[in-house]
């Protein structure tokens, strides 16, 4: 996202909180301004104009506030210099008629304030480890969470992170938190990818690039270099699939090498570069990771490894790759991860169309498996492979029944889970 529109989706959420628990009808006809445009301010649709921010000004007597903050987004938006905030005192006479408005311990608020003013922070440690467990959770549930469901969440987390970002934050506040943001953003990456959003994924995908940059994490950065190959290897472009894996790998963190020896290994596979593929999957085999899930992507254990090998070695038209092929299989189906069961049955698929004399009617039947496993769920990098394959078996064998019907289930399942356009 722009530095100026986070700048206005800061302005907008510091506007509402202004205006508390009072309507947008009363608040509007108080301060004298237009209704309809509040609400599109406030939804962060809209730049604020300068008389609004000038009326809010006067109404909430924030000293200036919110025309300063007006001219930040106009700042960035235009690439002039920024100007400062300047942060309302917490206590001046404004903040300690809204502090201290009568009642047992309504000078609280004003002791929290001062707090983090002492502290010189904007965030309190509490909202650090909340932010933290989120992210953790997100973590543990991306493997067996529908993509449309966990999304929401993860960007609402994101968003928060983001706003935090804008605030008074430096020091180990603001690398924690451009940690946080970063791991949120790669997520949304993840998410958005899976249901075929690619242009929203890459933009994500970029910021949490220089959030880990910002925040200087070896495993956040890493974690970006495996989605960066991803990408690139599931839009065809497995050369530089493998140059971002590659140039990563051997210096990576611990949980993120096997993944990166994946990405590597099945780029090299599918551009014809067998020897390179295999010493990149010893490399997977050689490195698993036997910890717990990390925030980022998901680890490469046995099982992962297994279904990997599955996909790499049919890609090489090995034979050893249907065996893989169903003990993942098995593995998954035990399971609620239903895009890994997803790819293994494509990996088996392509193993019966790598056979000396191929099998049309069995890799069919294991493409529709694949589209039954993940259901209705827009998991695209099983979907488009299913679809992949099974435009190659319409070329050959068109009037075969299963390949028929194969094409059938992908016609249903790309319009039930067809994306919007990416802007």
């Amino acid at each position: 996202m722009e530095p100026w529109k986070r700048e206005m989706l800061a302005l907008a959420a510091r506007i509402t909180e202004l205006r508390g628990e009072q309507g947008k009808l009363p608040f509007t006809q108080a301060a004298k301004i237009d209704r309809p445009t509040l609400i599109r301010v406030e939804q962060g649709k809209v730049p604020i104009s300068q008389s609004m921010a000038e009326a809010i000004d006067a109404y909430c007597e924030t000293g200036g506030e919110i025309e300063r903050r007006r001219r930040r987004v106009e700042a960035l938006r235009a690439g002039w210099p920024v100007p400062p905030v300047e942060e309302v005192d917490p206590m001046s006479p404004t903040s300690r008629r809204t502090l201290i408005g009568g009642g047992l311990f309504a000078t609280a608020a004003t002791a929290a304030a001062i707090s983090d003013r002492i502290a010189d922070a904007a965030v309190a440690p509490r909202t650090l480890r909340e932010i933290e467990w989120d992210v953790q959770q997100i973590a543990a549930a991306y493997p067996t969470s529908p993509a449309a469901a966990l999304a929401p969440r993860v960007e609402e987390g994101w968003i928060d992170a983001e706003r935090l970002l804008d605030g008074r934050v430096r020091g180990r506040t603001r690398t924690v938190l451009d940690l946080r943001a970063g791991q949120y953003a790669l997520y949304l990456a993840l998410t958005a990818n899976d249901l075929g959003h690619h242009a929203a994924a890459d933009t994500y995908l970029d910021l949490a690039g220089q959030h880990a940059d910002e925040a200087g994490d070896r495993l956040l950065a890493d974690c970006v270099a495996i989605l960066d190959s991803s990408f690139a290897f599931f839009r065809n472009q497995p050369s530089r699939a493998q140059h971002a894996a590659a140039e990563r790998r051997a210096d990576a963190h611990p949980y993120a090498r096997p993944m990166l020896a994946v990405c590597e290994s099945r780029a090299a596979a599918r551009t014809g570069d067998a020897p390179a593929a295999r010493r990149a999957l010893e490399d997977v085999w050689a490195h698993l990771w036997t910890g717990g899930t990390l925030p980022g992507t998901v680890p490469v254990g046995e099982d992962l490894a297994r279904a990997q090998t599955a996909a790499i070695l049919s890609t090489l038209a090995d034979p050893a790759a249907e065996e893989h092929a169903r003990r993942a299989i098995d593995v998954y189906t035990q399971t609620e991860q239903a895009g890994m069961l997803g790819g293994s049955y494509n990996a088996l698929a392509r193993t019966y169309l790598r056979r000396p004399e191929p099998d049309p009617e069995g890799a069919a039947a294991a493409a529709q498996s694949a589209l039954a496993a993940v259901g209705d769920q827009r998991t695209s990098w099983v979907v488009d492979v299913s679809a992949q394959m099974w435009r190659q078996m319409d070329a050959q064998w068109p009037a075969l029944e299963p390949v028929r019907e194969l094409g059938q289930l992908v016609g249903a399942a790309e319009r039930r889970a067809l994306p919007p356009a990416d802007v």
